[in-house]
């Protein structure tokens, strides 16, 4: 229960405020959920075709997180620095 909370504390406050703390990282998803990462939650800004989605993966206490428009905009983040 606590986990949870706090990946949504943490994830609120990522999308709220354009400065956090991330490195952006040339992996694929793909490489991410190779590496042992699993998706803890999805989310979709708007239900139209330019809105954006966000992946958010998770291993112990690391967490990548991914986010585009369409499938060749692709961006990831590795959030604990």
């Amino acid at each position: 229960m606590m986990k949870k909370l706090i990946l949504t504390i943490l994830f609120t406050l990522v999308l709220s405020g354009g400065a956090f703390s991330a490195s952006k990282t040339n992996f694929t998803i793909k490489q991410i959920v190779d590496k042992g990462f699993k998706l803890t939650h999805v989310t979709n800004e708007g239900r139209s075709s330019s809105s954006k989605t966000v992946l958010i993966f998770q291993k112990d206490l690391e967490i990548f997180m991914c986010d585009f428009y369409t499938e060749k905009e692709i961006e990831c983040y590795y959030l604990t620095d």
